[in-house]
């Protein structure tokens, strides 16, 4: 067996009582500082995106993926849409599903680690995963990434059981999730394929091991064959990437948010330091081994295919991070000596004394309501770009938000006009006096600053006010 090496420190006996109680205070304080601020930022963009998209009957959900028509992986849409059934249409429900989520990874997290590695492994990652601001922004975001993470941890997982076990069940489990992971988000592909590289150049002695797990793989080809052929649909139709290919700067950059800012990443960088001596220090201890492949071979992979196809950012690979640390405790854990709890500690107080709980997103909660309050003085709110529709009407006027159908026409009986870059022949087919002029995103879609030329040579400037990563211009005839 792989998983069965002589210089592996023995684990204490702790009683199930024990140790229940431990991760239930966790998960107690997880939910409690993590919701903290749920209601109280405003939805985003992307928030608003999926929302909308959930909210949709299934009919419309299924031919929207088969149309191409939206870039994303299909499960958490569907997750989503049956969550908000049970619970509300609402902003706060659908952040709730991504809590949920994140919830369920510590529970997994820390299981798999009691299970494969050591409870005192167990319960400092349960504790580290607590106070990382990237758990905190996932946890509260109505988006899929908290639901990857989960699905990253139960492939690894099955993973280390089907090395442990060679059974059947191995196969299947292993199989099924990891043809699940790209229903939950495309750019997980290259967790199974640094498995694959794992399998190759570490544990490709052991044939029966490795023969299954290409056996489980075909499974996840089988499985997966529906969400491939949505790619191949959405990439004949254009590039859905707005990223670039990676750098340095790339890197530095996601391991800063991985550890919470500058100052904790050069800890963490000290701490990987100690890892490699650890890890050569214990060259037969295959676990360690098997970890690094994993978080190793997603760095690497998800960096040379950026180079083709960018999806290098802590969003797309959110679900390393849990991965690198949990690296980085199990190897503290294997010294020897006693100031490995002191390293830990001082580990979680640095990342502690750095954490950002509350996280900023697009203020459209604000922007709509001083929008609301110049349309009661006469104004017609003009919104780009257009795709913003959505975040500005769910706080404009829910009932036409979960009208999906018709958002543009009933909005702009409500004289709101959603637009991508302003056309000087629209004020001759509209009557329009006043305007408030919300824009975002402008140095993308309007780098020229094309719409504020056109109102400037037709309206009066009156005013500007700024909401966050928003800003609303305001004009008279």
């Amino acid at each position: 067996m792989y998983f069965n090496p002589k210089n592996i420190l023995p684990q204490k006996n702790y009683s199930k009582t024990y140790s229940w109680i431990i991760i239930s205070l966790i998960i107690l304080v997880n939910i409690l500082i993590k919701s903290y601020s749920i209601v109280i930022t405003s939805m985003d963009l992307d928030e608003a995106y999926s929302v909308f998209n959930a909210q949709k009957e299934v009919s419309d959900l299924w031919q929207m993926f088969n149309d191409g028509d939206n870039g994303d992986a299909p499960l958490y849409y569907f997750t989503l849409h049956y969550w908000m059934g049970i619970f509300g249409n609402t902003i706060l429900t659908a952040r709730s599903f991504s809590l949920f989520a994140n919830i369920c990874n510590i529970i997994a997290l820390y299981l798999f680690a009691k299970r494969h590695l050591n409870f005192n492994t167990a319960i400092y990652i349960s504790i580290l995963l607590t106070v990382l601001s990237l758990q905190f922004y996932f946890a509260q975001e109505a988006r899929v990434y908290a639901l990857s993470s989960l699905f990253s941890i139960l492939s690894v997982w099955c993973f280390f059981e089907l090395i442990k076990e060679q059974k059947l069940k191995q196969i299947v489990l292993l199989g099924f999730i990891n043809g699940a992971l790209l229903y939950a988000h495309y750019s997980m592909f290259v967790l199974p394929v640094a498995q694959l590289i794992i399998m190759f150049f570490y544990l490709f002695r052991a044939v029966k091991t490795s023969l299954y797990f290409v056996v489980s793989q075909l499974i996840s080809l089988l499985i997966a064959l529906p969400s491939l052929l949505l790619i191949d649909i959405k990439s004949s139709k254009g590039s859905w990437s707005w990223m670039r290919s990676p750098t340095w700067s790339n890197i530095t950059l996601l391991f800063e948010e991985f550890s919470n800012n500058y100052f904790t990443f050069i800890v963490m960088m000290l701490l990987f330091g100690l890892f490699l001596v650890v890890l050569l220090t214990n060259m037969k201890e295959p676990k360690l081994w098997v970890l690094f492949g994993i978080a190793f071979g997603v760095f690497s992979v998800s960096y040379l295919v950026s180079q083709f196809i960018p999806m290098f950012s802590s969003r797309y690979l959110f679900y390393l991070q849990q991965f690198i640390w949990l690296l980085i405790v199990y190897s503290i854990s294997l010294i020897r000596q006693p100031f490995k709890h002191l390293l830990l500690v001082l580990s979680f107080m640095f990342l502690l004394f750095s954490l950002k709980p509350k996280q900023e997103r697009e203020d459209w909660k604000s922007t709509v309501q001083y929008a609301k309050e110049m349309k009661k003085k006469g104004y017609t709110i003009i919104v780009s770009p257009s795709y913003m529709s959505m975040p500005f009407t769910y706080y404009f006027d829910k009932s036409k938000f979960e009208d999906y159908n018709n958002l543009y026409p009933s909005m702009l009986k409500d004289d709101v006009i959603f637009i991508k870059l302003m056309d000087r022949e629209l004020f001759d087919y509209i009557e329009i006096e006043k305007v408030v002029f919300i824009s975002s995103h402008q140095d993308v879609v309007d780098p020229n600053n094309e719409n504020m030329r056109i109102l400037d040579e037709r309206y009066r400037f009156q005013e500007k006010r700024a909401f966050k990563n928003i800003e609303c211009h305001v004009f008279n005839e």
